[in-house]
This record gives C-alpha cells, sequence and structure tokens, in this order.
C-alpha cells in the first residue's frame, strides 16, 4: 500500500512540474469565479443595466464559469495524468536527445551521441574469475595459470534491443619449453533462451602461439536480455620478478563496465605463494600528476589445496567490485 501510495504521489507531482502554468491559470480563474460570487450584489447593476447586457446575465456566467471549471479540470488534470509519461517511458531516440538540449546542438551532434550512449549500453552485470595455480617451475620462475571466466553481459534498455561489441584478447605470457598455453572454450549462451548459443571454441585445446588468441565479434542482446559468456584457458607467468615490470604482472580486464567483479584464487602446488593484487579506485578522483585514479591494494597468500578440484578450497581476493571500462586487475606472484 504504501508503494502504491509512493507511485501516486511521484505521479501528481510530475503532472504539477509538467503543466504547472496551465495550474495557475486555472487556479486564476477559480478565484475569479470566487471573487464574482462574494462581491456580485455590487456589479450586478452596472453589468446588467448600465452595460445593458440583459437580467440574469451575472447568474448566467457564473452558472456557465462554474460548469467549465467543474468539467474540464476534471477531464483535463484526468487526460494530464494519462497522458504524462516517465522519462523511462519515452522512446530511445528522446531519452538520449533529452540529454543534449541545448539549443546550439544540430542533428549530426545528437546521432553522435546517441551512437556513443548505444556503446554503452551493454555492461556486465556480474563477472567472477576463478584462477588456479596448477604448478610451479622455480627454475624459470614460471607459475602455470588456469584462467576461468563467466560474465552476465546485459543489456541496460528494457524496449530497444543493443548490439554488444566483444573482443577476447588474450595474450600469452613467456612460453615453457615451446608452451604458451592453450585456449579450452569461449561460448556466448543467451540466458532466456538456452537454444541460441555461439560457440566460438569447444572441444579440444586451442594451443597459442606467441601472438595469442583475439576473437572480436558484435552479439545482439534483446531488450532487458543478458548473454552469458564463459571463457577457460590456461598459460604462464612469471613470479619472484618485478612489480614495476608489466610482463611480471598477471592482469585480467573488460572493455565494458562492471558491476559486480569477483576473483578467487586457488593453489594446486606443494609451496605456499604470495601475492599483490592492485585495481583502479573509482570512487577517488584522479590526481593532478596521473591520469589514472589512485589503485586500491593489497596482499595476501595462498596455501596448497586440493589438487583435484580446482573451486575447493578457494580464496576469494576480492567480491562484488565495479570496475570501470578498461581497468585493469592485477596480480603479482612471489614466495
Amino acid at each position: 500500500m504504501k508503494q502504491l501510495y509512493r507511485r501516486i504521489k511521484d505521479r501528481l507531482y510530475k503532472v504539477w512540474l509538467k503543466y504547472r502554468p496551465l495550474f495557475y491559470v486555472y487556479f486564476a480563474f477559480i478565484i475569479l469565479l470566487i471573487v464574482s460570487i462574494i462581491y456580485r450584489d455590487s456589479y450586478t447593476n452596472m453589468v446588467e443595466k448600465e452595460w445593458d447586457l440583459g437580467e440574469g446575465f451575472v447568474l448566467s456566467w457564473q452558472s456557465s464559469l462554474f460548469q467549465d471549471l467543474l468539467f474540464f479540470g476534471f477531464t483535463g488534470f484526468l487526460s494530464m495524468i494519462i497522458t504524462t509519461r516517465e522519462p523511462h517511458q519515452e522512446n530511445f531516440d528522446t531519452r538520449v536527445h533529452a540529454i543534449a538540449n541545448a539549443l546550439n546542438v544540430g542533428s549530426r551532434t545528437k546521432d553522435f551521441i546517441k551512437r556513443e550512449i548505444e556503446d554503452l549500453m551493454v555492461f556486465n552485470e556480474k563477472t567472477t574469475v576463478n584462477l588456479t595455480i596448477e604448478n610451479a617451475y622455480p627454475d624459470k620462475n614460471l607459475l602455470e595459470l588456469y584462467y576461468e571466466r563467466t560474465t552476465i553481459k546485459s543489456n541496460m534498455c528494457s524496449d530497444v534491443p543493443q548490439d554488444a561489441k566483444l573482443r577476447t584478447n588474450i595474450v600469452p605470457g613467456p612460453d615453457y619449453h615451446g608452451d604458451y598455453g592453450y585456449l579450452k572454450v569461449l561460448t556466448y549462451q543467451y540466458m532466456k533462451d538456452e537454444s541460441k548459443r555461439i560457440d566460438v571454441h569447444t572441444g579440444s585445446v586451442y594451443k597459442f602461439s606467441p601472438k595469442g588468441f583475439l576473437d572480436k565479434r558484435t552479439v545482439p542482446i534483446e531488450p532487458h536480455g543478458s548473454i552469458l559468456q564463459t571463457l577457460a584457458y590456461n598459460l604462464y607467468c612469471p613470479f619472484n620478478g618485478s612489480k614495476d615490470n608489466m610482463q611480471d604482472v598477471f592482469f585480467t580486464g573488460d572493455l565494458l563496465f562492471t558491476e559486480k567483479f569477483t576473483l578467487t584464487l586457488k593453489n594446486k602446488t606443494n609451496s605456499t605463494i604470495k601475492f599483490d593484487f592492485s585495481y583502479p579506485n573509482r570512487a577517488q578522483p584522479k590526481s593532478k600528476n596521473h591520469q589514472l585514479p589512485p589503485s586500491i591494494t593489497g596482499s595476501g597468500q595462498i596455501e596448497p589445496g586440493s589438487q583435484n578440484n580446482r573451486k575447493k578450497d578457494a580464496t576469494i581476493v576480492v567480491s562484488d567490485k565495479y570496475l570501470s571500462k578498461s581497468d585493469q586487475f592485477q596480480i603479482f606472484f612471489y614466495t
């Protein structure tokens, strides 16, 4: 009941804001009618006899004005409520053009803004990365990592389909005896229709070359729809290197905004592995001397865990954090 009352109150307030000048005119006529009734005896003789408008003119005019105010007030107010649309009820073009509402904004500029906003309408609703350290090779200062990622990519609009411009770029690290790792799976599954699925790679493993792997595609997402991206691959990462050298840091990110990002670590080796992590702190403004905002940092260590189950004994590094477009979550491993 409280929610219904709040919705009615909000709708009436929006009607008032939109048609406020008309309400002022309507209230003015009501005041005019009230004043004319109060002082009717003082000017009836002048209006009907001196102006020769006929006997009963004032009473007839007041009755007609009262009826008009009653009829048009009721029907007009009702039509205002019915025709007043919430911003989200307007079509997509109207919503976009309402943002750039200055008089000097031309149609080409508005079309440009529409294209730019369309690129923002698809976002990562939730991303979960499970990172497993499969093996450690101290003689090479290398870790063998298995990367599993599931991402729900959603359309922000409930009334307009959007094209998700997706890009999967896997950059392998150093090789281990000529092996750069492999891609195990990359698929896109429509959440509302399980029969709709895009299998980029499944089945046998795809061995990486030094150039890695790149997949670019445009996937349509229906209004208020979502697709599930599943990505899994294996590669090698340096450890005990230098945090200042990006070649010694493992990183993961996305070109889309991520509302909830979770990362877990699992250690299947026989040694304790320490790690430092960092990612941009978007809650803080950019510093004057740097283009990027300050980073959120942390550290920890993962003890040897189950050898058979990648998800058992996993350590949650971060949970439900948000990442902006192109932000990178970086991890540095050492012993």
